[in-house]
């Protein structure tokens, strides 16, 4: 059974009373933490592999720098080390997650999302890095176009009743479905 089959028999299983309604919450926000986890250590994961520079200007003799070699022989070995040293990569992304919604509860004042972020870099690392990739802006328009022209699938001339509110239910489950 894939994902999205769940999120589309959650609403067969959904019955009247008040503990099927707090069960399926509890399942869903079960869900949506081990999403967030997995897509944070995925991120964190590549950008080890390939580290950026988050809009710093590095300059050139800082570029010409070559790595000290590590001998063949030790590689895995300071490897396995760096890994097994402390906890978990999932372990720390579950600690930092939990840690953001207490700040989120906690928090009276109302923040830009970038603002609450660029504050909350060196306390949830794993989940800024993955802020940054969520709130990123994508230098081109072909995600929008892309968008338009599933809307216009949508919207076609025996459609012409459709509501503007059940167009934006329809385009965001049709934009979504991969995640879903």
């Amino acid at each position: 059974m894939h994902d999205h089959d769940q999120w589309l028999d959650i609403d067969v299983v959904i019955d009247t009373d008040a503990y099927s309604l707090r069960h399926t919450r509890e399942e869903l926000k079960e869900m949506l933490q081990d999403l967030v986890i997995t897509e944070a250590d995925a991120n964190s994961l590549s950008e080890d592999v390939t580290p950026h520079t988050h809009g710093i200007s590095t300059s050139s003799e800082e570029e010409e720098e070559v790595p000290a070699k590590v001998p063949r022989l030790l590689a895995k070995y300071s490897r396995h080390r760096h890994r097994s040293g402390g906890p978990s990569q999932e372990d720390t992304t579950r600690r930092q997650l939990v840690k953001y919604l207490q700040v989120v509860s906690e928090s009276q004042s109302i923040l830009s999302a970038l603002q609450f972020w660029q504050d909350m870099a060196k306390k949830l690392p794993t989940l800024y890095k993955l802020a940054c990739k969520v709130l990123s802006v994508p230098a081109s328009s072909a995600p929008v176009e892309r968008i338009s022209s599933r809307g216009g699938i949508i919207m076609r001339p025996h459609r012409a009743r459709l509501s503007a509110e059940m167009l934006f239910i329809l385009m965001f489950l049709k934009c979504n479905e991969d995640i879903l």
